[in-house]
């Protein structure tokens, strides 16, 4: 039998498996059909999603997963600092690879740079996969730093992951005097969905060294202990420079242009292509309530003046602008039609990964309160009646940031 018939056998076998938790058409959603084509995945029923909140809680449920890992670990994170925090977590991986966890890490080699070679020979020497993402390999990719992957992805057994805004470094726990504290948000997801974020680091850990994991869990799983009804509805959405669509540009796009009363937004670099504009100035145009926080302290200096030319405009229009006072907020949401959550910062850069809740989800009321008691740490930029000027350009390599 040829490698294709047996690839596609495969396939086929995984399709039926996951078609009990595929969700059909909600009446309340004709946006489905365009968002599920330009995932890989539709939304799938039978999850668990708790909403963790800043560095704490969102480490703490990491390192009891690591913990609770008896089969692998998939580890992969645009940054991984080679810090107190950093060395706990490669401790905590290496204590698992000796225990008899298969444990893969990725990482990108820019937001990484602090890894040292003798950190990465710890991690081999336990057993451990570490690879760098090879962001420029090829000789056509050899300069494309924006082709970075961005993800922040754990999966372990292939039955429950976490992902969203937080990468492994001290900052995140608001060491950072300058970005103190640091506010952030993260999903941990039990259930079916955990496996389209494991789809996704395999393919990345494929392109990384041309190496195809094996021995995986492919098979779907409810959430433990929860009953199909009360399970929550989640799509991830993988996307980059080399989908045949903008993937991420097309789905801002609907999101916004499908948005009934409101568009919230939350992100710390407020930099929209043209068409995001588009939606926005509409979105004004037909009495939306539209809502955007950045933080006042940024990581960027470059970044956070030229979004200052973008919320000039929408303040203009009728914007509400809001800063972020209380130290500086790194997490990417958008509350519209849906939820947008994760790491997307711009439509046509980087590998980020974003995760949606089904409006009737409970996640979606949850990550809805979240962002509305942040409303009320801030004040409200008044932008109206003035432009803001771009500023000088300086080298970009000055100002990379660590999204």
């Amino acid at each position: 039998m040829g490698a294709h018939s047996i690839r596609g056998r495969a396939k086929k076998k995984i399709h039926q498996e996951f078609a009990p938790f595929v969700v059909h058409v909600p009446d309340d959603f004709p946006e489905y059909k365009a968002i599920t084509r330009l995932s890989t995945s539709p939304f799938l029923k039978g999850n668990r999603v708790e909403l963790l909140v800043d560095g704490r809680a969102t480490y703490k449920s990491l390192e009891e997963g690591i913990k609770r890992a008896s089969s692998y670990i998939l580890f992969q994170f645009y940054i991984l600092r080679a810090d107190s925090t950093g060395k706990r977590f490669m401790e905590l991986l290496i204590d698992r690879a000796k225990a008899g966890v298969s444990v893969y890490v990725l990482y990108d080699e820019l937001g990484s740079r602090e890894i040292t070679e003798t950190q990465l020979g710890e991690l081999r020497a336990a057993g451990i996969g570490i690879a760098p993402f090879n962001t420029t390999q090829g000789d056509m990719n050899r300069f494309q730093i924006n082709f970075g992957n961005h993800r922040k992805i754990m999966v372990v057994d292939g039955k429950e992951t976490w992902l969203g805004g937080l990468n492994i470094g001290d900052e995140y726990l608001g060491l950072d005097r300058k970005l103190s504290p640091w506010r952030d948000t993260h999903l941990h997801i039990e259930g079916p969905a955990a496996l389209v974020a494991q789809s996704i680091f395999w393919s990345d850990w494929h392109w990384a060294n041309r190496e195809l994991l094996t021995g995986l869990n492919w098979i779907p799983q409810k959430a433990p202990d929860m009953a199909e009804e009360n399970g929550q509805d989640v799509l991830v959405l993988g996307s980059g420079p080399a989908d045949e669509l903008e993937t991420a540009s097309l789905f801002f796009t609907t999101v916004l242009n499908t948005a009934r009363k409101r568009i919230w937004i939350a992100t710390p670099y407020f930099i929209p292509d043209e068409t995001t504009q588009v939606a926005l100035y509409l979105a004004l145009l037909e009495g939306l309530d539209v809502r955007i926080i950045t933080p006042r302290i940024n990581d960027n200096w470059f970044v956070s003046n030229a979004a200052k030319v973008y919320l000039s405009e929408l303040s203009n229009l009728g914007a509400r602008i809001y800063y972020y006072d209380k130290g500086f907020m790194h997490h990417k949401c958008v509350f519209g039609l849906v939820i947008d959550f994760g790491t997307s910062q711009s439509p046509k850069s980087t590998r980020p990964l974003t995760t949606y809740l089904c409006p009737s989800s409970p996640g979606h009321q949850a990550l809805r309160n979240n962002f509305a008691s942040s409303l009320l740490l801030r004040t409200w930029l008044p932008m109206t009646g003035r432009r803001v000027r771009m500023p000088t350009l300086l080298p970009l390599w000055r100002y990379a940031h660590d999204g």
